[in-house]
Formats: structure tokens, sequence, C-alpha cells
């Protein structure tokens, strides 16, 4: 699992993916969770990237600060999966998501 982002509460935060080869993303799909923990069945978040920039290089979206405002305090889950169902090509990108308090630096 990678370092990943840390934010407080409130703050909006930029996303971008890439596919962990290289790859040109054209043709794929990209969804974004937050969870608690790995096991959770349920994300507190969930999201769908569909903005390629970069040459098809990269997906690019946006945690809104309303999105932020809600999440509990403490290190969460972020999970990227990007996906081409077509050839049945999966890949998982695992990063923490520190949340502090609105307010704390």
């Amino acid at each position: 699992m990678s370092r990943g982002y840390e934010i407080r509460q409130g703050d909006s935060l930029p996303l971008r993916f890439a596919h962990p080869d290289g790859d040109s993303l054209a043709g794929w799909a990209c969804r974004v969770e937050i969870k608690a923990a790995l096991a959770d069945v349920t994300p507190l978040v969930g999201l769908s990237l569909t903005t390629l920039e970069e040459s098809d290089m990269v997906f690019t979206g946006l945690l809104t600060s309303d999105t932020t405002s809600v999440l509990p305090e403490g290190d969460l889950l972020l999970l990227a999966e990007i996906s081409k169902e077509s050839e049945g090509r999966r890949r998982e990108i695992h990063q923490v998501l520190r949340v502090l308090p609105q307010g704390v630096l």
C-alpha cells in the first residue's frame, strides 16, 4: 500500500490515478472507494472517475469539500480499481488517506 494523502475534513482533494504499468487508459474505467477497513463491504464514499488527461494516461477527479467533511478522523483506505472489462483486465491501487479534524494543520 502506498503512502497516499493527508487532508483535513472539509478540504477538497484532487485525485490522479495512472495504470501501474504505464499503459494508456483509453477504454478503461476507474472506480474509487474510501473505506474504514479493507474488509468493509460498504464504502464510506464511492465514485467513478471519467476524465482522462495526459494523452489518456491519467484518470483525474476530485473529492469535494462536502464529501471530505463527513469522513471520520483517522487513517482510511483509498482504493482505486482501474479495469478494462472487455479484456478482463483489472488493477487495484491502495493508498492510505489520513483525515485530520477540520482546522488542524
